[in-house]
């Protein structure tokens, strides 16, 4: 198994983070888009390896939703839990070093263009 190098890792942990904030619709309309046109099997096979950290309940919703192919519930649902993960990991960084960045909407161009103002006006 490979181990991130232990002042590598501080490093990572001791510097600013972006985290990208956009509307949660916009989000799950992308990512609808990315993976609708996926097998249901393969959609399905993906949400029960997490099932036990989203909770069966969910899980069960999301797996319906799949079979429906009512995908933006089942996306909604997931992305969720994708969420609460990803807050529980900053949630270990110094707060001083996140660096929220809106963006409104789902354009690759824009938000880039967004994001290295941000980085210019922070001197990340």
């Amino acid at each position: 198994m490979d181990v991130i190098p232990l002042d590598f890792f501080n490093q990572m942990r001791a510097t600013k983070v972006l985290k990208i904030e956009m509307p949660k619709a916009e989000r799950v309309k992308r990512l609808v888009k990315e993976y609708a046109d996926f097998d249901n099997a393969s959609l399905t096979l993906a949400v029960t390896h997490i099932t036990k950290r989203m909770g069966s309940e969910i899980a069960t919703k999301a797996i319906r939703a799949i079979a429906d192919k009512d995908f933006y519930t089942a996306i909604n649902l997931v992305l969720n839990y994708y969420d609460k993960t990803y807050s529980f990991g900053l949630a270990k960084r110094d707060g001083s070093k996140i660096i929220a960045v809106s963006v409104e909407s789902d354009n690759p161009a824009q938000n880039a263009g967004i994001l290295l103002d941000k980085v210019k006006e922070v001197e990340l």
